[in-house]
């Protein structure tokens, strides 16, 4: 194995610095700027005679491969002219294009409008979505998310991994829970967005840290020409998006997006009837809000600093209330349980470049994120004869991550190639479970005991070698490799990860793509046996719970179809080792006691699958098909006998299709459909209680309580992850009317979620139930949010 791996890297490196070599294409490159000299990221770069394209990069430099002889090449911007330029090419060629803004706006607005561009997928993997991907999908509560977008891609999310697998990057700082309501919505508002890629297939070396997947958000830096923006009023939520330059010199520019939302004001009755119907007074509510904010500021045209902030605030309180009474017992319950949770991200970039060939890229981050968690529990039975109990408890925890980091990058372009390298370090804080813990009774004073939780500080260090190159028309590949040097609790860790993504193109219009990548990370998330999502939080590799590592292997083929439809067809293995799991018979983490001494560790786990996808990607219609058959497992000698078992996040079947259809000049109307397998947990078949709680539970009855109070003490498991829950589905519709006039645009949005009013479980929660012969049996009973909900929003921007 030590002697392949050394065959492998010596390959890598002589592909880095272009040993191969071949010359029947070649090379376009340069730089499109704006009229006033700053310069277009993303514009676009297409040769007709051969239906390539590319887009250009954050500083608008782009490189694409064409035949010798003559070539076409246009480059397009919204909101500057297009601009198409003929070149007879015998060699290498860099150029600069400077696209002039197109001052007839509202026409150009309209023409945009006649057609819509579905996700682009690249022929090696990579899926990228700009912004009308996600706006024209239905909106659930009124918001176009840009995850809801991602999601209706094949093998999202992600390939049976975890949350804590997925790298998730806002303006390369990383971002430790991306999600509103658990997953509903993302924390990513779509207005500051100027696209998104998703790897999936491929991890290229120049990522690290995770084990299944990258998501690289990229906020707009801002309008160069003049102040823009829009303002959207919704039931449930508003937003305010503002971009534009800051001076009149145009060298610094903004975008700052702002949203709240309020749907606490449904969810507490929709669950309050839920619960009424189970014979308990209960409600959920939730709120959220979140800013963006980014500035960017060109000293030069080739130097160019940037500030990047970004925040989110989530609370949620999930809480049930009962009372019995009998001629001579009277008794009253309450649990209050609720749970607020932020990130702060805070990045900061320099980025210049030497000339058209190197560019260097500075970085620094902050990220935070933390999670408290609230619980009550009051009890109390009253005889009326005289006497009674009660008991009160509260207890509160923290947990937080705390990751700073710091990470330069080079990138050099020439010829057939794009050559990449660059190191970092980063020291990470967490802290889990540090709070504290209260308690009272009939019998007992009030009692405070300190919660102390555990804290490490961990250090990641990392260096990469990234090359793509091009030795022939038909073929590319990216290679690599990635070094990792983790220290915690004075151990050191150190992995050697090589990647490799080959494409093959031996027609035209048709694509064979695989890939080998070589994985770790240094955090773990610890995942409950139940459905309680409220309880899954993230703690670091250690001495005891080992960094975890693994590869990836993938492969798959693509073809581009005549009236712009597209299939593909995906298989992916993936193998994990050292992965954590809680101890058997363990359903969830005890407060009283550290993580480390809850967990068994060095477990190994294993996911793969199938994806298939077809789509429409351009014109008035455009709509796509995608399926995925997927198994993710895990295994530990000391659960489940050693045996294999269903992960939680395992998912084996997931369909999703949508379909975008404009009308004329105004209207839009677009559907969704959604299918997923139920999540996986572990359902108890038989439980027992001690004497002692069997006397007290015969006490209570006899004394007229209709609902005795108890602990189980036993419980018994078929199997680790024995059920399944119901599958996750819904139909959605949205219909948008927009109208421009003059400088303004209206839009009217009407979005229906959940079409036909199915029930998806958002919580599974034990309870008691009283059954004929009097006896009381623990059940599990489901919590549905979002029903048949429509939304009505309405947005307008100015330009």
């Amino acid at each position: 194995m030590n002697y392949a791996i050394r065959i492998l890297s010596c390959f890598l490196l002589a592909l880095s610095f272009g040993i191969v070599s071949a010359q029947s294409t070649i090379s376009l490159s340069g730089r499109i700027i704006a009229d006033d000299l700053s310069p277009l990221m993303n514009a676009g770069v297409y040769v007709a005679q051969f239906s390539l394209g590319t887009t250009s990069d954050s500083s608008g430099r782009f490189q694409v491969n064409v035949k010798p002889g003559w070539n076409d090449v246009s480059f397009s911007y919204v909101g500057y002219l297009s601009e198409t330029v003929k070149l007879y090419l015998t060699r290498d060629t860099a150029i600069h294009i400077k696209l002039k803004t197109n001052l007839q706006l509202n026409e150009v607005t309209i023409i945009d409008r006649k057609q819509i561009i579905n996700a682009l997928h690249e022929a090696n993997g990579t899926i990228t979505l700009r912004k009308e991907n996600f706006t024209s999908l239905p909106a659930f509560l009124g918001e176009n998310d840009p995850m809801r977008a991602v999601q209706m891609q094949p093998g999202i999310f992600i390939r049976g991994g975890s949350p804590d697998q997925n790298l998730m990057l806002i303006d390369g700082a990383s971002v430790y829970n991306p999600a509103h309501i658990y997953g509903f919505i993302s924390v990513f508002n779509g207005d500051a967005i100027d696209h998104l890629d998703v790897y999936k297939d491929h991890y290229p070396a120049r990522f690290g840290g995770r084990l299944c997947s990258v998501i690289d958000v990229t906020v707009s830096e801002g309008d160069t020409a003049k102040l823009k923006g829009s303002f959207s009023l919704g039931f449930v939520t508003s937003r305010l998006h503002l971009t534009g330059p800051f001076t009149k010199k145009k060298k610094t520019t903004f975008t700052l997006a702002l949203r709240g939302s309020y749907i606490g004001l449904y969810t507490v009755p929709i669950s309050r009837r839920q619960y009424r119907a189970s014979g308990f007074d209960g409600s959920i509510a939730y709120y959220f809000g979140d800013v963006n904010a980014k500035v960017v500021h060109r000293f030069t045209n080739k130097t160019r600093m940037e500030f990047n902030f970004f925040t989110n605030n989530d609370y949620y309180s999930f809480d049930r209330q009962y009372a019995s009474q009998s001629s001579n017992y009277e008794e009253r319950g309450l649990s209050d349980h609720s749970i607020q949770w932020a990130n702060y991200v805070a990045s900061t970039s320099l980025v210049h470049e030497f000339d058209d060939q190197w560019q260097m890229k500075q970085h620094f981050s902050f990220s935070r994120y933390h999670i408290i968690n609230k619980d009550i529990e009051n009890y109390s039975q009253t005889l009326f004869q005289g006497g009674g109990y009660d008991s009160k408890s509260s207890s509160k925890t923290q947990s937080f991550i705390n990751d700073f980091t710091w990470r330069e990058d080079a990138t050099y372009t020439t010829q057939q190639q794009t050559f990449m390298m660059g190191a970092g370090v980063s020291a990470l804080i967490f802290e889990t479970g540090k709070g504290n813990y209260a308690y009272s009774s009939s019998n007992v004073e009030t009692e405070v005991d300190k919660l102390e939780g555990s804290r490490f500080k961990t250090y990641d260090a990392f260096v990469y070698v990234e090359d793509e190159y091009h030795p022939h028309e038909h073929w590319m590949i990216n290679g690599g490799f990635h070094v990792r040097v983790y220290n915690v609790q004075k151990k050191t860790f150190v992995s050697f990860l090589p990647r490799v993504n080959v494409l093959y193109n031996p027609v035209a219009k048709f694509y064979l793509r695989g890939s080998a990548s070589g994985l770790s990370q240094n955090l773990h998330l610890l995942a409950t046996a139940t459905t309680n999502i409220l309880n899954d939080y993230w703690v670091p590799a250690t001495a005891k719970a080992k960094p975890e590592n693994g590869w990836n292997f993938s492969g798959g083929m693509t073809q581009k179809l005549p009236l712009n439809f597209e299939w593909s067809i995906d298989a992916f293995y993936r193998v994990m080792n050292n992965v954590i799991e809680y101890k058997e018979g363990n359903e969830q983490a005890s407060i009283y006691t550290p993580w480390e001494t809850q967990i068994t560790a060095e477990g190994r786990g294993r996911s793969y699958g199938t994806e298939f996808y077809i789509a429409r990607t351009k014109g008035k219609l455009t709509g796509s098909v995608a399926y995925t058959l997927s198994w993710s497992e895990r295994k530990f000698k000391d659960i489940n006998k050693g045996k294999y078992y269903p992960y939680k996040y395992d998912r084996r079947h997931n369909l999703a299709a949508q379909l975008t259809y404009l009308i004329g000049k105004h209207f839009e109307v677009g559907t969704a459909f959604v299918y997923g397998s139920g999540s996986m947990y572990s359902s108890p078949v038989q439980s027992f209680h001690t004497y002692g709680i069997i006397s007290s539970y015969d006490f209570q009855l006899a004394q007229g309580s209709q609902n005795p109070y108890y602990n189980d003490i036993v419980t018994i498991y078929s199997g680790k992850n024995n059920a399944r829950l119901p599958a996750y589905q819904h139909l959605d519709v949205s219909f948008t009317y927009r109208k421009r006039k003059k400088n303004l645009e209206h839009a009217f949005n009407l979005s229906v979620y959940n079409v036909y009013n199915n029930f998806n479980i958002f919580q599974v929660y034990s309870d008691y139930r009283t059954n004929e012969d009097g006896t009381r049996s623990m059940v599990y009973k489901q919590l549905s949010l979002f029903p048949v909900l429509p939304s009505l929003s309405y947005t307008i921007k100015f330009t």
